[in-house]
C-alpha cells in the first residue's frame, strides 16, 4: 500500500465535485421551475375547490328553491303538464319532419 490508490481516489471525488458544480447551476434552475410548477398546481387545486364548493352550495340551495315552488305550484303543474309534454312532443316531430325533408 503506497498511498497512490487514496491520492486517485481523492482526485477522483474532486473531479466528481467539480462536475457537481458545474451541473448545480442548471440542477437549480430546474428545481426552481418545478416549485414553480408545484405552487401553481397548489393555487389552482384551490380554485377548484373553491368552484367545487360553491357549485355544491349553488346546487343545493337551487334544489332547496325548485322542491319549495314544487310543493307550492303542485297542483298547478300537474294540470299544467299535459300542455308542455305536448309541446315538447310537437317540437320533436317538426324536427324530424325537417330532417327529413332535407334528405
Amino acid at each position: 500500500c503506497d498511498g497512490s490508490g487514496d491520492a486517485k481516489k481523492k482526485e477522483n471525488e474532486e473531479e466528481e465535485e467539480e462536475e457537481e458544480e458545474e451541473l448545480d447551476p442548471r440542477i437549480q434552475e430546474e428545481l426552481e421551475h418545478l416549485n414553480q410548477a408545484n405552487e401553481e398546481i397548489n393555487r389552482v387545486e384551490l380554485q377548484l375547490d373553491e368552484a367545487r364548493t360553491t357549485y355544491r352550495r349553488i346546487l343545493s340551495e337551487s334544489a332547496r328553491k325548485l322542491n319549495t315552488q314544487g310543493s307550492q305550484l303542485g297542483n298547478c303543474i300537474e294540470k299544467a303538464r299535459p300542455y308542455y309534454e305536448a309541446r315538447r312532443l310537437a317540437r320533436e316531430a317538426q324536427q324530424e319532419t325537417q330532417k327529413a325533408a332535407l334528405r
